[in-house]
């Protein structure tokens, strides 16, 4: 049994000819008409990380969105737009508008949902009881539309990860609270995913995010569409181009340890000009990169010498206090006009860096982690 993850090339996000990519990215995989029928309701799941415009590259480009929703409607089904971000409680409109989702709905006459305005079902697996969006239920077909990126805590977050959006924000802090470190975390991820399942995944590989990720990084343009039915082969497909040597994403390996999907390239049948570079030139992965890969038993033995850890740039920090609503621990409090950190709480699961709009919080590292990382 084998795995397609087909790529093709954009060279912008034009709408007209993103939508001749998009059909020739689909086309070895059935095109839209084996997945979506008439009549059904179908949610579309862009990355909507938080308020940002769509040249951050944090978020998934709306011209995607606005591609997908058009040709499952000119099947004849009806299409929902929706993500829990992080920071709704500063508006969830003000999330629709700049991530230009506002825009996309007006144009297709797809509805956008937020996860959090809905009901909740709770779904126990391994003894955790998981609370996940009634959307992901009520619909017929998912469509996960995740962005290429990186990320300081998993190392990469693509279509995994992308699930994680189904459960709404203010359980998300409790999950990060009860599973600080990466492999922990990595399974409640794959728990949600293996909830949700979407059907199908078409990832934004276009304007992509390197660096310090999921929200900090540097937009670079890469120029590619991702499509599969397997969010495992996909993930594992592109970790590959972005990284050259292999190395340990913990999403990717656990979800494949389930059954989830296939996550050996031997197994795997990618097609398209993306696989035929072989790999991405110089791709940069998060600062912390290496020391996520440090085995778990020494971590606590290492954490007095080798520590990267979130601070504040009080330049940067308009005071929005996003990462002090978000944070998981309580460990963010306000010292005169400045926003700052109790490291006696705070257990480093990066929530704040992830959903700071202004790139004010940085990774901080110790003299140890700068030599390693």
């Amino acid at each position: 049994m084998s795995s397609l993850v087909n790529s093709v090339l954009i060279d912008s996000y034009d709408f007209e000819k993103l939508s001749g990519a998009v059909l020739s990215l689909m086309e070895p995989l059935g095109g839209f008409r084996r997945f979506v029928k008439p009549g059904m309701t179908v949610l579309l799941n862009p990355n909507l990380l938080s308020a940002r415009t769509p040249d951050r590259a944090i978020t998934t480009h709306p011209g995607l969105v606005r591609v997908v929703a058009r040709e499952c409607e000119n099947i004849g089904a009806k299409v929902l737009i929706g993500d829990s971000p992080g920071g709704v409680e500063k508006g969830l409109k003000r999330v629709w508008d700049n991530t230009g989702m506002t825009g996309i709905a007006e144009l297709t006459g797809a509805v956008l949902v937020g996860f959090e305005q809905g009901d909740i079902k709770r779904i126990t697996i391994r003894d955790r009881t998981y609370h996940i969006s009634r959307y992901a239920f009520d619909v017929d077909f998912v469509i996960s539309l995740p962005k290429l990126k990186t990320h300081v805590l998993t190392n990469f977050t693509g279509a995994i990860k992308n699930s994680y959006g189904f459960v709404p924000g203010i359980k998300k802090s409790d999950y990060h609270k009860k599973h600080p470190d990466a492999r922990s975390f990595s399974e409640v991820i794959v728990d949600v995913f293996s909830i949700v399942k979407p059907g199908l995944h078409i990832m934004d590989g276009g304007l992509a995010l390197e660096g310090d990720g999921p929200a900090s990084g540097n937009p670079r343009w890469l120029g590619f569409l991702f499509a599969s039915e397997d969010a495992v082969a996909m993930d594992s497909s592109v970790m590959a181009l972005i990284c050259k040597k292999k190395r340990r994403v913990w999403p990717t390996e656990i979800a494949a340890g389930c059954g989830l999907g296939i996550a050996e390239s031997s197994h795997i049948e990618k097609s398209g000009p993306a696989f035929k570079t072989g790999s991405i030139d110089s791709f940069k992965m998060p600062g912390n990169f290496y020391l996520n890969l440090v085995p778990s038993i020494l971590v606590k033995t290492l954490e007095p010498y080798v520590w990267v850890r979130p601070a504040m740039n009080d330049d940067d920090c308009t005071m929005c206090e996003i990462c002090k609503d978000n944070c998981p621990q309580e460990a963010i409090f306000i010292r005169g006009e400045n926003m700052r950190i109790d490291y006696e709480k705070c257990i480093k699961c990066m929530c704040c860096h992830e959903l700071c709009p202004e790139n004010a919080v940085f990774l901080n590292k110790s003299r140890l982690a700068k030599i390693i990382g």
